[in-house]
């Protein structure tokens, strides 16, 4: 279980052999897949449950919640109401392996951190 944190928190799945996935951010346990390119959003405040089968790779980025409204032109109380589910994209897909493969063609180039 994770501690909810003042930010939003958006997860992107830049590698993975495709293993299920259970996470609870408040609003029930969900089980999907995770595949590169799987998106997830974590409102602020919220605390978290994550289980992956496999080791992705995920990179997390995450922006404070007060810059949230200003940057996206909506009101504050709509941040708890970003999408529930994992969402699929193949523009974020091909983006996060052509990401992938440059850290491999010069790992430790400073552009990705690791963490245990």
């Amino acid at each position: 279980m994770f501690e909810p944190i003042d930010d939003l928190v958006i997860s992107i799945v830049m590698r993975s052999v495709q293993t299920k996935v259970i996470r609870d951010i408040g609003w029930g346990r969900q089980e999907f897949t995770e595949a590169p390119g799987c998106i997830l959003v974590t409102p602020p405040n919220c605390r978290s449950y994550w289980h992956f089968e496999g080791a992705p790779m995920v990179l997390h980025v995450s922006a404070p919640s007060a810059s949230i409204p200003h940057w996206l032109g909506i009101d504050g109380s709509q941040l708890a109401q970003f999408p529930k589910g994992p969402i699929y994209d193949q523009l974020v897909s091909q983006l996060v392996g052509r990401m992938w493969n440059a850290n491999a063609a010069a790992p430790g180039s400073g552009a990705f951190l690791d963490h245990a």
